[in-house]
């Protein structure tokens, strides 16, 4: 079963990446509500298991692909995230797909 649509339902409103790229950190609370949002978005019909693995992955790849400042970016609302910031993401996570 494919996630990627899982993932941009959950991220794409809240979450989005520039361009450069070196392991970071994430700030107080956002991998949790990264965690939860990726969570919650996906449908009945996929096992629990498989989603909780595809989050933690995502989560992972953001924090190894990304750098401190990347990271923080991610709960901006002002300005909100670009198409390219996000598209960059969802490129990054679709080795979680596997």
């Amino acid at each position: 079963m494919r996630f990627q649509p899982i993932l941009c339902v959950a991220l794409a409103a809240a979450f989005a990446l520039p361009l450069s790229a070196h392991a970071g950190k994430w700030p107080a609370g956002t991998r949790e509500t990264f965690l939860q949002e990726c969570n919650a978005s996906a449908t009945n019909n996929v096992e629990q298991k498989k989603v909780t693995s595809y989050c933690n992955c995502a989560a992972d790849t953001v924090t190894s692909k990304f750098n401190d400042k990347e990271i923080a970016e991610l709960n901006s609302t002002n300005p909100p995230p670009t198409v390219s910031l996000r598209d960059r993401m969802l490129k990054e996570v679709k080795v979680c797909n596997q």
